[in-house]
């Protein structure tokens, strides 16, 4: 560390201690926009209970990826449980019908990847890029990075998982009807040999 002695010794002069200047080491400097992207992008994508890729790294070239064929791979589990440590934010438009923003054409939910524009008046789905309009009632002023000034408060803008809690009218053209079960058994000749049927 900085000011360790180091003796040196002389025949003619006692040992004595030479103080060598050692810099302490210099703190990499992180740009606020990189340090807020990356802060952005570990909270808006889904947690691994929720979505977890068969492989974490992706060939970045098209010519390595042409040379490596990788399998590509997904597996989904929406309802997975949770260690307790992550709880999935709701969100609540039960007050509000018909103010959950979904994009007119592919019907994508609002998620912290759509970019805006007009001063969040218009908004560009990042699955099939139409420009959809805003909702009056869901505008808000855009900052300096072109996000938006409320999506700490907005759980849809910030998070890659989240549950939405709406009134059922707005999905369904008819009030909900309960559930029909449909069970089918097959009955083929290894079915009846092996004694299945007899259960």
């Amino acid at each position: 560390g900085p000011g360790v002695p180091r003796y040196s010794y002389s025949a003619n002069q006692q040992a004595y201690p030479e103080y060598t200047a050692q810099a302490a080491p210099v703190q990499p400097q992180v740009d606020p926009v990189v340090e807020a992207f990356l802060r952005d992008e570990h909270t808006s994508n889904a947690p691994a209970y929720f979505v977890r890729a068969c492989s974490s790294r992706m060939p970045s070239a098209v010519g390595l990826a042409a040379k490596v064929p990788v399998p590509l791979g997904f597996v989904f589990q929406p309802l997975a449980p949770v260690d307790g440590q992550w709880n999935v934010p709701s969100v609540s438009f039960r007050n509000a019908p018909g103010t959950i923003v979904r994009c007119k054409k592919c019907k994508a939910y609002m998620n912290p990847y759509v970019t805006w524009s007009h001063n969040s008046r218009r908004w560009n789905c990042n699955l099939c890029g139409y420009n959809n309009e805003t909702p009056s009632n869901y505008q808000s002023f855009l900052d300096d990075q072109g996000k938006r000034g409320d999506r700490g408060e907005r759980p849809e803008l910030l998070y890659g998982s989240i549950d939405y809690l709406s009134p059922g009218e707005q999905y369904c053209a008819r009030p909900p009807q309960p559930p029909v079960f449909i069970f089918v058994i097959e009955v083929g000749y290894t079915a009846v040999q092996s004694g299945f049927l007899d259960a």
